[in-house]
C-alpha cells in the first residue's frame, strides 16, 4: 500500500481552498510584520519575538541576532526567472550580503525568524523555496555571529525512510531545541486520505536529528475533519493488533488524531468515536467513509 500511493499527494495539485486552510493555520504561528514592502526600517520588539515571524522581501527589519545588544539589519530580496523557472535569493545584514543562492525549479524563497534556543541568546533565520504545488526545493536555518552567516541545511526525510516529504511548512518553535514541523501527506492512506500531520525535530551540536518516534500527531485541521462512515468495521487496542475493542456502525461519524509506522513501513492510524473512544485501524483499507479530504 505504502509503496504504491507514497508519491500520490505529492503528484497532484492542490486545490485553492485547501491552500488557504494550511496557510491560515500556519500564520497563527508566524505573523507577518509588514503587510507590504516598506521603506521604513521594522522593529521587532521582545513581545513580536515570542511567535516566528514572517519577514517581507526588501522590507529591512531592525532585531538582535547574535545577543550582543545591538540591533541589526536584516533584508532579503527574492526574484524569479519565470522562463527558467529558477529563483535567486541574497540575504543582507547591516548593508552586507551575508547569504546568496540560486534555486532550480523555484518560484521564490520566504524567510522566517525564530528562537530554536533560548538559551544560546541568538535568533534563527528559517530559508525555504517553494516550487510548483506548493512543494519545498530547499530549506535551512542560518545563524549570524555577528561577521558571518552560518547556514543548516534541512532534511525532513531523515525522519522516514517511508515518508514522502514535499510539501512541508515550518510549524510550532518552543525555544527549547525543538521544532515542529507541519507535513502534508508523507504517506498516503487509502483510509483517510491526505492529510497533515506534525513531525519533531531537535538540535544536538548544532546538528538538526529527528525525534525517534514511530507515532505521529496529526495537525489540527485532520483532527477536526469528520469522517462519515459507509460501513462498519472494527477498531484495535494497538497497532496490529487482533484484539478489538469496539466496533464503529455504518452511518456514524469519527475523527482520527495519529499515525503510526511500523518498522516494516506499515502505516495504521488511530480512530476515535463519538464517545471518545480511541483504538487503531490499518491505513490500507479502502471504502470505509463517504468523503475523504483529496488536495487536487
Amino acid at each position: 500500500m505504502i509503496n504504491s500511493y507514497k508519491n500520490y499527494c505529492g503528484m497532484r495539485v492542490r486545490c485553492f481552498l485547501l491552500v488557504c486552510v494550511l496557510f491560515a493555520g500556519i500564520c497563527l504561528k508566524a505573523p507577518v510584520c509588514s503587510a507590504a514592502k516598506s521603506k521604513d526600517p521594522v522593529e521587532l520588539t521582545q513581545d513580536t519575538l515570542k511567535d516566528v515571524i514572517m519577514l517581507v522581501p526588501e522590507t529591512t527589519f531592525l532585531v538582535d541576532l547574535n545577543g550582543d545588544g545591538k540591533k541589526d539589519k536584516v533584508l532579503f530580496k527574492s526574484t524569479t526567472d519565470e522562463d527558467a523557472f529558477t529563483a535567486d535569493f541574497k540575504l543582507y545584514i547591516n548593508g552586507k550580503l551575508c547569504l546568496h543562492k540560486a534555486q532550480d525549479n523555484s518560484f521564490g524563497f520566504n524567510v522566517q525568524l525564530c528562537n530554536l534556543d533560548t538559551s544560546d541568546n541568538s535568533l534563527d533565520l528559517y530559508i525555504e523555496a517553494r516550487q510548483d504545488s506548493d512543494g519545498v526545493a530547499y530549506s535551512s536555518f542560518a545563524t549570524y555571529d555577528g561577521k558571518a552567516v552560518v547556514e543548516n541545511e534541512f532534511n525532513p526525510d531523515m525522519v522516514s525512510k517511508y515518508f514522502s516529504t514535499f510539501r512541508y511548512s515550518l510549524g510550532e518553535v518552543k525555544g527549547d531545541k525543538t521544532i515542529q514541523f507541519i507535513a502534508d501527506t508523507p504517506i498516503y492512506t487509502e483510509t483517510i486520505g491526505c492529510y497533515y500531520c506534525n513531525l519533531e525535530f531537535q538540535i544536538n551540536d548544532n546538528n538538526i536529528t529527528a525525534v525517534p518516534t514511530s507515532s505521529f500527531e496529526f495537525g489540527q485541521y485532520t483532527k477536526d475533519y469528520k469522517y462519515k462512515t459507509s460501513k462498519s468495521f472494527k477498531v484495535y487496542d494497538k497497532a496490529g493488533s487482533n484484539t478489538s475493542v469496539f466496533t464503529v456502525s455504518k452511518g456514524s461519524t469519527v475523527t482520527f488524531d495519529k499515525l503510526y509506522i511500523t518498522k516494516s513501513g506499515k502505516a495504521y492510524v488511530r480512530v476515535i468515536n463519538s464517545k471518545g473512544k480511541k483504538g487503531w485501524i490499518n491505513a490500507g483499507l479502502n471504502n470505509l467513509f463517504k468523503n475523504r479530504p483529496f488536495w487536487g
